[in-house]
């Protein structure tokens, strides 16, 4: 066993005299912690704000007052898609998920989200207020981003939400439409029947908190303590350091292996399983002391919040370091 602390001792101080090694191994990570903790500070703490534009070509139509006249001409004047781009530009839930523009050129809306300038442009056709009364395919075109799909598929969902509304008010005038036809209603009062069923729909769309029929309770916890950054990457990067310097174990005894140096130590009084064990102590030793130094100061140079029981972490360091001298071994 003794001979085994010996080879261990040896490596360390070959390790500990290589400058190059110890600026890998303490510098170069403690350098990265300060540059990612401090670029990407921000990065986590700000709120999601994707920019898109909205282009509404629906001019409107003359939605039916429930009770009026039989005639096309009674009614009200409604767009549809103003008001679903209202909705998309004003509802302050999603003023925290959108930064909206609104556009008048679908074209020009296009090219600025082929250019990578907007998440998404979501596009309301001309003739869509008509087209959701007169129970025709009605479609709104979301153009996304290739490079933010996961961007524009938010948006893909929201529109549906928006629309929802008025897709059921369309199903609902083809179902009056049908309704009115079944029973038999005289042509002439037909008109009027059809007219009365599409302005109720239309208005229960559209009216103010048909939206929020169905409201889902949301409530977060807050938590106790902030994780911000650099509390992120100051256990990463050791983490990752620490399978590194493992490595350095490993390329040591290929290195001793090439120089016949290992050869040269098994032809002492020396068994190949308490050299195996030098080898493995001496690695896990080394990543301990690395460990203990990048603790030590990403903990009282940047403030790093690693938790407090420092037993429980060094006892998952030395996990890691056995798992990692195992692999150095087998390589």
């Amino acid at each position: 066993m003794m001979r085994a602390w010996h080879i261990a001792w040896k490596d360390m101080r070959v390790w500990l005299r290589d400058a190059s090694a110890i600026g890998i191994l303490l510098g170069m990570p403690v350098v990265l912690i300060f540059i990612l903790g401090s670029a990407l500070g921000g990065a986590q703490s700000g709120e999601l704000a994707l920019k898109i534009a909205v282009v509404n070509l629906d001019a409107g139509a003359t939605v039916p007052v429930p009770g009026g006249a039989p005639t096309s001409s009674v009614g009200v004047p409604r767009s549809i898609g103003e008001e679903i781009a209202s909705v998309l530009a004003g509802d302050e839930r999603l003023k925290k998920l959108f930064s909206v523009e609104k556009l008048e050129d679908a074209e020009a809306a296009k090219e600025r989200v082929a250019a990578g300038k907007l998440a998404a442009a979501v596009v309301v056709p001309q003739g869509f207020t008509r087209d959701v009364m007169g129970v025709k395919p009605a479609e709104i075109t979301v153009y996304g981003d290739p490079g933010q799909q996961t961007s524009a598929d938010i948006v893909e969902s929201v529109v549906r939400s928006v629309a929802a509304p008025f897709s059921a008010a369309s199903i609902a005038v083809q179902t009056v439409v049908e309704t009115a036809q079944d029973a038999g209603v005289p042509p002439q009062d037909m008109q009027r029947v059809v007219g009365e069923g599409t302005g109720i729909a239309i208005q229960a769309a559209t009216a103010r908190g048909a939206l929020d029929a169905v409201r889902v309770q949301e409530t977060q916890a807050a938590p106790e303590v902030e994780l911000r950054a650099i509390d992120f990457y100051g256990p990463s990067m050791t983490a990752m350091f620490l399978m590194f310097g493992a490595m350095f174990g490993a390329f040591a005894t290929i290195k001793e292996r090439r120089e016949q140096t290992l050869s040269r130590i098994l032809a002492t009084p020396t068994s190949a399983m308490a050299v195996t064990a030098g080898k493995m102590l001496g690695i896990f030793l080394l990543g301990m002391v690395q460990f203990a130094v990048l603790y030590l100061s990403t903990r009282f140079l940047f403030g790093v919040r690693w938790g407090g029981d420092v037993l429980a972490i060094f006892a998952i360091a030395a996990a890691e370091m056995l798992a990692v001298t195992g692999l150095a071994i087998l390589i």
